[in-house]
């Protein structure tokens, strides 16, 4: 099976979910709408609030399992929001303790009791927060050391092992100016085959780019920031940075053919954040499965993404072995 965003129940999204993506869709946004409904009138809470625990579950260990830090997963507040209900019950408003009350006349509410299920409760948040914690921080140190193993550098963001999410290298202004432009044309950047706006670093076979490294005596013009640099990021690896501009999520790849290219790290579908993934050699969004292709211009490889990324002008200086963003 494919691996999903390193998800524990891959194999259950890539033989079952994704193949009927419609379909569990559906069942999903009709769950959501009766749990709510049911626990806004207080009928069946505890029943709701059960479904709808293991609901937030399956999209925390799915959809939201990427999410780095682990504690900003957007599923997690709803399962402790579900686990206390579930634990605590309706209200003394609620259509449950209207139709006991019925049923059995008036109820004495335990005090007793309510602080048990309160306190059992907290309790047992604190334990899975611990465990959560626990295990990401064990699951960080396991991949540490496997990209340090494989020749990535967190510390700029290299990337060694398949689909580990870099660090992101902090973008420094240079000395005076930012990116050196091509064949002397102060302060206009260079382009590339296609309009990609790429320069390689080394030579290519026969068909591809050619090599265009900065000349280091041209002092770089306004607007080039260091992104990366060239010795950090191996070929079919990548680094994620912050686009200077738009202070949002970006990628710089580091093909096999030996070009760098860039890419806004904001899936086109929903917004969510990609990761790179380079044993797949693709960029996969951990929201809906969407993937892109960075050695054909971030292409979509897998919908539900309408259109490819969001192209970065980068400029590679051989001279001083950086990568530079150029705005504009």
């Amino acid at each position: 099976f494919v691996d999903y965003n390193h998800s524990p129940i891959s194999f259950l999204l890539t033989s079952i979910a994704i193949p009927n993506a419609s379909l569990f869709g559906i069942m999903i946004s009709l769950t959501e709408l009766i749990v709510g409904v049911l626990v806004i009138l207080g009928l069946f809470t505890r029943l709701a609030a059960l479904v709808g625990l293991l609901l937030n579950t399956t999209l925390w260990l799915t959809a939201s399992w990427g999410q780095q830090p682990f504690y900003t997963g957007w599923d997690l507040p709803y399962m402790f929001g579900w686990l206390t209900l579930l634990l605590a019950g309706a209200g003394p408003f609620s259509l449950d303790q209207r139709l006991m009350a019925r049923s059995f006349g008036p109820l004495t509410v335990s005090e007793e009791r309510r602080n048990f299920l309160v306190r059992g409760g907290a309790t047992v948040g604190v334990l899975l927060a611990l465990a959560i914690g626990g295990g990401v921080a064990i699951t960080g140190l396991l991949s540490r050391g496997g990209s340090s193993s494989s020749g990535g550098n967190p510390a700029t963001g290299g990337q060694g092992g398949s689909g580990t999410q870099p660090a992101v290298p902090s973008p420094t202004q240079t000395g005076s100016s930012g990116a050196t432009p091509q064949g002397g044309a102060a302060g206009t950047p260079a382009s590339s085959p296609a309009g990609s706006g790429n320069i390689q670093p080394e030579s290519t076979p026969a068909g591809g780019p050619t090599d265009t490294p900065l000349a280091a005596a041209t002092a770089l013009p306004a607007g080039g920031v260091a992104i990366a640099k060239i010795s950090d990021i191996p070929a079919g690896n990548g680094a994620r940075f912050v686009n200077p501009t738009t202070q949002e999520d970006a990628w710089v790849i580091h093909l096999s053919s030996g070009d760098f290219v860039a890419f806004s790290a904001i899936c086109t579908h929903a917004g969510c954040s990609v990761n790179y993934n380079s044993g797949q050699k693709l960029f996969i969004c951990p929201c809906h499965g969407s993937e892109y292709d960075p050695a054909n211009n971030a292409a979509v490889v897998r919908r539900p993404a309408p259109k490819p990324l969001a192209k970065i002008q980068i400029r590679v200086d051989q001279a001083s072995g950086n990568i530079y963003y150029v705005s504009g």
